[in-house]
């Protein structure tokens, strides 16, 4: 027997904006909750849920099984012409070379890194082992200035916030120490101590830096940086030459940046204050920045330099116009 098509309940609902009323009957599967529903799909109203599992078997039935083989047709035609034993480039770091890879028949990649003078390749991080029964996303890893430590992030319930995880290289298995509900942007400091890691609002706006020191309860987690500005995201990194973190607070149209001592940590410094439409990003090589931006009209972008004690916007000396 055949499911009878559902058919969503009209409840009447009206809201005014702007002189303008707008009737929708079909406001109640809009959860007020969602935030909620996002981080735990089990608080989900039940209603809504008993009629998204209608909808579902509807289309399982319908659809899905009919066109079953044919589908299992175009996967295997489109993974026929793709290459999956991928791998990256090796990225040379001290005495090792790292590199990530994909495997015939996996989903996700391994981690991996040799001696840059040659030798066996050691596995840092197989994703496929980590994956488990239920939903999985890789965050990426970084590992820090010693080559001790791989921190690593999963997303196990597709709310895309991280479990950040440890992995002591020495013997290739994760401490009990781990972050919960983070973002998706890590990068150690040079002490190798602690780390600098990204934190959502409720509405999954990328808007706190948090420094983590290993051995140390998240709770007690100092904040580095917070935005309140909700037009405005927060993203952490570090310059090329590992001497400094960059916070980088940005809309659309324009960005600021902090900079912290990679070493010595301590409270950020701003580079130049955000200015509508002025967009920049830094580098540092010697104790100069050097600064992407299309600042005064710049419609391509130009480099200019600036010392890192002195980086605001009024010593900027244009290198390439």
């Amino acid at each position: 027997m055949s499911l009878a098509k559902p058919v969503a309940a009209r409840h009447p609902h009206s809201s005014t904006h702007h002189g303008i009323t707008r009737e929708d009957p079909y406001h109640w599967l809009r959860t007020d909750n969602w935030q909620e529903v996002f981080e735990a799909p089990e608080t989900l109203d039940p209603a809504i849920r008993a009629y998204l599992v209608e909808e579902n078997a509807y289309f399982e039935e319908s659809f899905g099984q009919p066109t079953a083989a044919l589908r299992e047709t175009l996967f295997n035609e489109i993974r026929g012409r793709i290459k999956e034993d991928e791998s990256s480039i090796p990225s040379p770091d001290g005495p090792f070379a790292y590199n990530s890879r994909m495997e015939e028949g996996k989903q996700y990649p391994v981690l991996v890194r040799t001696a840059r003078d040659g030798g066996p390749e050691t596995i840092l991080l197989d994703c496929n082992a980590e994956v488990g029964t239920g939903y999985f996303g890789f965050g990426g890893a970084e590992h820090d200035p010693t080559h001790r430590w791989l921190a690593w992030l999963a997303d196990r319930q597709g709310s895309e916030s991280y479990t950040i995880r440890l992995r002591d290289l020495t013997t290739g298995a994760d401490i009990e120490e781990k972050l919960e509900d983070v973002g998706d942007e890590l990068v150690w400091a040079a002490d190798s101590r602690s780390f600098y890691y990204i934190e959502y609002d409720d509405s999954h706006r990328p808007f706190r830096v948090r420094r983590h020191r290993l051995g140390t309860p998240q709770a007690a987690d100092e904040v580095v940086y917070e935005e309140a500005d909700k037009g405005f995201f927060v993203g952490v990194g570090e310059t090329l030459s590992r001497s400094h973190i960059v916070i980088d607070v940005h809309d659309h149209q324009t960005s600021e940046v902090h900079l912290i001592d990679a070493l010595a940590g301590g409270a950020p410094w701003l580079v130049a204050a955000r200015l509508p439409g002025r967009e920049y990003d830094v580098e540092e090589r010697d104790g100069l920045l050097y600064i992407q931006t299309n600042d005064a009209g710049a419609e391509d972008f130009k480099i200019v330099t600036a010392p890192v004690e002195a980086a605001e916007a009024a010593n900027w000396t244009d290198l390439i116009a």
